[in-house]
């Protein structure tokens, strides 16, 4: 995951949140979990900041979207930082898994909504990332 790429996805998930009328912060990570971008937007909750780097985080952890956590199935104890609610979706290019995406400040629908639309950007599927 680079910088340009975290900021192509940062901004296709605002031009969204904007569609929705909200507001959100979108948190990018690498494969190792590491943020390159943490964008919050003006009028977002400061709950939404940690909330969007969880659910990225646990995307990449996992390496699948947040929502199949939420579903059930999975003993999980004590995980730190887990966040298991929709909003979180790993970033994949070339079948490899290249980092996640976190939204956060919508519900937690359209919060993935967001971020699957963020990691199906052209430049994903074209020879960026």
């Amino acid at each position: 995951m680079h910088a340009a790429l975290a900021r192509e996805i940062a901004d296709a998930a605002i031009g969204m949140a904007r569609h929705f009328r909200g507001a959100v912060t979108v948190a990018v990570l690498d494969a190792g979990a590491h943020p390159v971008l943490l964008q919050r937007m003006d009028g977002a909750t400061l709950g939404s900041i940690q909330a969007a780097l969880e659910k990225a985080r646990s995307a990449v952890l996992f390496a699948r979207p947040t929502s199949a956590l939420e579903r059930g199935g999975w003993a999980f104890g004590t995980v730190s930082d887990l966040c298991a609610v929709a909003g979180g979706i790993p970033v994949i290019h070339k079948g490899r898994l290249i980092g996640g995406v976190g939204i956060s400040g919508l519900t937690p629908q359209q919060d993935e909504e967001v971020a699957k639309a963020c990691c199906a950007l052209d430049a994903l599927n074209g020879n960026s990332a």
